[in-house]
């Protein structure tokens, strides 16, 4: 301080001290989302408090996550940390939410002739992380139909169900059972002499078989296996 006019006073100024404070400022770490198995998501905070055209902090706040690309469905703590020369600041942390993976179960489709024993039902999975597997579930899928042995010609459901697993949801889809017309009852074959070096074309036998459904088509291949098999075909099928 300094002055004049005061003829009558010897002045002494005694000096004083301007002390600025830290503002204060709340750094919010913002929540996340993301699906097991996939990259974590840009950590991102927000200021509030920032004054004089500032925007951001240099050097900028650490972020932080314990969860992993692999980590198990659930929720993660994200926090932020460091220092700032000219604000006090409040930390608030975040949520990291990883949600299940949706993981479709295809029921198999399947066929069986009337009155024969149902084949064992199996079930597809699409959608597994990479590296994992239907061993990683907790509980397997399974696959159920109502089809017996003896049920009609027809198509029916089959129904898949039951898988359960911490990192994964489940899209059912079911399949098929195609139930055909009655098994042969008997197949003959009525050979034929065939001699060496014959014309392709020339008949080696007669294959024939009988059903107990008249209206019952059936296909028959051959057995691989033998040297001379890609010399022989079955013609006339289905009829």
């Amino acid at each position: 301080a300094s002055g004049t006019g005061l003829g009558n006073y010897t002045i002494s100024y005694a000096k004083g001290g301007l002390y600025v404070g830290k503002k204060a400022l709340t750094i919010t770490v913002e929540n996340k989302n993301k699906t097991y198995g996939d990259p974590n998501p840009e950590l991102t905070i927000v200021y509030t408090g920032l004054v004089n055209n500032e925007t951001s902090l240099t050097p900028a706040p650490a972020i932080v996550t314990n969860a992993l690309k692999l980590s198990a469905a659930g929720t993660y703590d994200i926090t932020a940390s460091g220092t700032a020369e000219n604000y006090n600041i409040t930390f608030v942390k975040g949520t990291l939410t990883i949600t299940k993976k949706l993981l479709t179960v295809k029921a198999d489709d399947k066929e069986k002739y009337q009155g024969t024993a149902n084949p064992a039902l199996t079930v597809s999975y699409t959608g597994f992380v990479t590296g994992e597997s239907k061993a990683d579930l907790l509980t397997e899928a399974t696959a159920s139909t109502a089809v017996v042995l003896n049920t009609p010609k027809g198509s029916y459901d089959i129904i898949a169900s039951g898988g359960s697993s911490n990192n994964y949801s489940f899209d059912y889809v079911k399949g098929v059972f195609e139930v055909k017309p009655g098994r042969p009852t008997s197949i003959s074959l009525a050979t034929s002499t065939v001699y060496e070096n014959q014309a392709a074309g020339t008949l080696a036998g007669t294959l024939s078989s009988t059903s107990d459904d008249p209206s019952a088509t059936f296909k028959y291949t051959l057995v691989d296996g033998f040297g001379d098999r890609a010399l022989f075909e079955i013609v006339g099928q289905g009829t």
